[in-house]
Formats: C-alpha cells, sequence, structure tokens
C-alpha cells in the first residue's frame, strides 16, 4: 500500500507457490523461482498455468483498501467545530495509477534533492521537488519533502502552504495537521496554530499536547503549558520530549534550577542520543545563574551534536559578550555562518550581533543572507 498512500502510485501484491512468485500490478510479473532466483526473465506475458491460478487465488482474498486520514463521521464532525474545514474527504486519483516499475526513478530524485539540501543548496533542492511535485501531483512524500525543504530554505510561508495541499489530499492526518501547527508556530500565527493542533487532538494523536504547550509557551500562556506538558508526560511517561518543553517554561518563569532539574532527567537514559537545543538550554539556565564556564561548555556541546542548530553558536556569542570577550562573541558567529549554511543561520547572526550592538556586522550578515537566499524571509530565528 505504500506507493499507493505516499507516492500516487498503484498498490502493489504478490502470491508465491513453492516454484512460482506472482506480483499483482497493472502490469503483472510471474517468475520461477527455481529457474530464474533473481527474477530476471518475466513470464507474465505468455499467460502460463500458474499465472493465472496465483492471479485468480489472489483475487479471490480480501484485502481492504484503508486509506489515512479521518473518515469517522463523528470525528470530521468534531474537527469541523473546531474550526478546521478540511475534514470532508480525501479527493481520489481518477483513472488507474502508475505502475511503480515505471515511476522508481523518481526516488531517486526524492534522495537528490534530500542531498542538496544537506550541503546548504535548499533553493536548489525545492526548485527539484517542485518539478516532481508538478509531474507527480499525487505523491504526497514529494509535497512533504518539498515543505520541509522551504522551510530550511528560510520561506515558512510557501512551506505551510505546500503542507496544506498535503491537508487537502489526505485531510485530518494528525501528523500532517501538527507539521502545520508546527510552521504557523515558526510564523507566529498561534491562533492558527492552536486550531490545527486541537484538530490532530481530536483525530486522535497523542502528541497534540506537546504541541499545545509548545504554543503556549510561545503566548506566554505559562500555567496552560505546563498543564498540556503534564498531559504530554501521563500520555508518553518514557518520552525525554516533555522535560525539554518543561526546561523551557521553567526558563521563561525565571525559574533557571527548575529548568535544569527537568534537563537532568533527560541525561538520566542510558545510551539516549543528545536531544536537538537540551544543550542550549543547559546553557542558558547555567549562564542566568553565572555559572559561566558551566554555561559555555553546554553552548559547545550543542554545537558539536547539532552543528545546523544556531542556537548553540548564538548563546555562546552572548556569553562570551557578556563576560567581556567580543573577540570570542564574533568567532562564535562567524564559525555559525561557516558552518551552518542555512537562512536561519544567517538570520540568527544579524539579530546577534544587533543584540551586541554591531549594527555594520548586522547588516552585512543580512546583505550575505539576500545574496544567498534570495527567496527567504526572515522568520522568528534563533
Amino acid at each position: 500500500m505504500f506507493p499507493r498512500f505516499h507516492f500516487g502510485w498503484s498498490d502493489l501484491a504478490s502470491l508465491v507457490d513453492g516454484q512460482n512468485h506472482y506480483i499483482e500490478a497493472p502490469r503483472p510479473e510471474l517468475y520461477d523461482w527455481t529457474a530464474d532466483a533473481e527474477e530476471r526473465r518475466d513470464l507474465a506475458a505468455s499467460l502460463p498455468p500458474a499465472f493465472r491460478s496465483l492471479r485468480a487465488a489472489l483475487g479471490s482474498m480480501s484485502r481492504p483498501l484503508e486509506p489515512p486520514g479521518t473518515s469517522d463521521p463523528e470525528t470530521v464532525k468534531k474537527l469541523a467545530s473546531l474550526g478546521y474545514l478540511g475534514a470532508p474527504g480525501a479527493a481520489r486519483p481518477e483513472g488507474p495509477l502508475p505502475d511503480p516499475k515505471d515511476r522508481i526513478a523518481l526516488v531517486g530524485r526524492l534522495k537528490e534533492a534530500g542531498r542538496l539540501a544537506e550541503e546548504g543548496r535548499a533553493d536548489r533542492a525545492v526548485d527539484l521537488l517542485q518539478a516532481v511535485v508538478e509531474e507527480n501531483p499525487a505523491m504526497l512524500d514529494a509535497r512533504e519533502a518539498l515543505a520541509r525543504t522551504l522551510r530550511r530554505a528560510g520561506r515558512p510561508a510557501e512551506a505551510f502552504e505546500a503542507l496544506l495541499a498535503v491537508d487537502r489530499m489526505q485531510p485530518g492526518t494528525p501528523q500532517v495537521l501538527l507539521g502545520l501547527a508546527d510552521l504557523a508556530v515558526a510564523s507566529n500565527a498561534l491562533d492558527r496554530a492552536r486550531m490545527y493542533a486541537r484538530a490532530a487532538e481530536a483525530a486522535g494523536s497523542s502528541d497534540a499536547a506537546l504541541m499545545l504547550a509548545t504554543i503556549a509557551v510561545a503566548a506566554g500562556d505559562l500555567p496552560e503549558a505546563r498543564r498540556q506538558t503534564e498531559s504530554a508526560i501521563r500520555a508518553h511517561p518514557k518520552s525525554r520530549a516533555p522535560m525539554l518543553v518543561l526546561a523551557r517554561i521553567e526558563i521563561a518563569a525565571g525559574n533557571p534550577p527548575a529548568a535544569l532539574a527537568a534537563l537532568d532527567l533527560l541525561r538520566a537514559t542510558p545510551g539516549a542520543m543528545p536531544l536537538a537545543d537540551a544543550s542550549f538550554l543547559r546553557g542558558d539556565a547555567l549562564a542566568r545563574l553565572n555559572r559561566g564556564e558551566e554555561a559555555r561548555e553546554a553552548f559547545r556541546s550543542e554545537i558539536r551534536d547539532f552543528p545546523d542548530n544556531p542556537r548553540g553558536y548564538t548563546g555562546l556569542a552572548l556569553l562570551e559578550a557578556s563576560e567581556g570577550r567580543p573577540a570570542e562573541a564574533h568567532r562564535a558567529l562567524t564559525d555559525l555562518l561557516s558552518r551552518a549554511r542555512t537562512a536561519d543561520a544567517y538570520t540568527s547572526a544579524a539579530r546577534a550581533y544587533e543584540v551586541l550592538g554591531d549594527r555594520a556586522a548586522a547588516l552585512r550578515v543580512r546583505a550575505s543572507a539576500a545574496r544567498l537566499f534570495p527567496k527567504a524571509r526572515e522568520g522568528k530565528g534563533g
């Protein structure tokens, strides 16, 4: 079912006996495993007895099609009551669906777009993905990749529209709704973000509480943020992500020791992978407690673990400047621009220079960003 639901291609099925492998597709295939173990000679065209018998046997089996998205009438009604208008029903492609074996090269183009984005050539990756979507409008994975890459390229409004197209094709999918909420937060459209997060909750997402907590932090509603974070902890008692949001809440509440306590719980899981922003938040809390050397090491840890995250660099730069080391502060921001070649990195560096009072450097960075990322729009930044 994966090619049908993700790429807009035909679904596939196969049936085997002791000798033959039959593949149901728009152009069905049959292979003799005993004589052709690598399946290089398709015998379907000659319609041998095994082809007919396996095809008939597969055709008699019940294979119900349950597309992703919301179809339950009560859930649809609840979504509509929240202001979510995408729930009436997904559009179905008309006519026969493409055979996956005829379109498989497109997967290589998706991988190429991912490589370009990782190399800092996000606009080129966007162009490639837009071409794929134009040629294959039903390819949901390409649309989702386009949304992620547009965000990486500093084009959040376009990213939102790209993901909204996915939602129109597959309404009521919780992860898509949460993605829309996250993009709305990035654009500071908090009412819109809250609507999508509530819709995801109504559609059955157990991750909606954490998104609602994040929205509440952005809105400055710390009691609501705490309530939603506690709900997320109850839903996922072994998850570390709620502790990260809790640390943000405590820092916003002016309680850095409590933030450090929440972050210590993240470290309690043996062998766990680092989480983005965990070391940055630790550095922020330590800096507020005037524990400069520990804060410096925390920011450097964030940079080591997540070299594309601007917040580690900007946190270090502001710490160095606050302790009277302007050269080290400048070096941190220079490292950011040399290692994290994204629009967000340049926005974050420019804003850090403004906080440091170096307006000339901020203007230079913004001029470079306009040249390197001509289609980007400055968002909230790091």
